[in-house]
């Protein structure tokens, strides 16, 4: 009876590990082919990661765009004249 019960759980712990390793599977593929499909999964857990600087607004349902700043610690050339923003 020690042997059955021994199997038993063997059996079972493989078959969890091969649920959690397809499971594992297929979200990489899924994610590699970019399926849209993952946003409305009910499987897949979303979470909001936004990593912006001091003084960042952050706007619910925007997408982030990028924005060139000027560096003022560069002198600025105009024509012949060199002139320093840090002045």
């Amino acid at each position: 009876m020690g042997w059955v019960l021994v199997w038993f759980v063997l059996m079972l712990n493989l078959v969890i590990f091969a649920w959690f390793w397809r499971r594992r599977q297929s979200l990489g593929s899924r994610l590699d082919v970019c399926d849209p499909s993952l946003l409305n999964d009910s499987s897949v857990r979303l979470e909001a990661i936004t990593d912006a600087p001091p003084g960042s607004m952050i706007l619910p349902h925007q997408v982030a765009v990028p924005v060139l700043v000027q560096d003022t610690t560069k002198p600025v050339q105009r024509g012949n004249l060199i002139e320093s923003h840090n002045q």
